[in-house]
């Protein structure tokens, strides 16, 4: 439904782009397990984080989003997953190296 970049292939980053599917409102691509196309919103971060690092402007937009979301739509904390995270998700999305001790403070402290 969105896509946070990281700076490559001619976009900011940080740049949070929306989807054509967001926009419409249809099922999104992201997550099969339990059903989450039809009852989730899915947010890519573009990156291998196997590999790498989330980046800081990466990390900001992150919070930025989510926040705005969860106000909106009022979601609760526990209603927030990685993909992996997802029961029956056969994935390591996002990797090793997504920093979930950071995103969760800095979600509880953005204001």
């Amino acid at each position: 439904d969105f896509v946070i970049d990281n700076g490559t292939n001619g976009k900011e980053d940080g740049q949070i782009e929306t989807s054509p599917r967001w926009l419409k409102q249809e099922d999104g691509a992201h997550c099969k397990a339990l059903n989450m196309n039809s009852r989730g919103i899915g947010i890519c971060l573009v990156g291998n984080f196997s590999k790498e690092k989330v980046s800081e402007k990466q990390m900001e937009s992150l919070i930025y989003l989510v926040s705005a979301l969860r106000k909106y739509y009022k979601i609760p904390k526990n209603h927030i997953l990685g993909h992996g995270k997802v029961q029956g998700a056969k994935t390591k999305c996002p990797g090793e190296y997504f920093p979930w001790d950071e995103f969760w403070n800095k979600l509880e402290n953005h204001k």
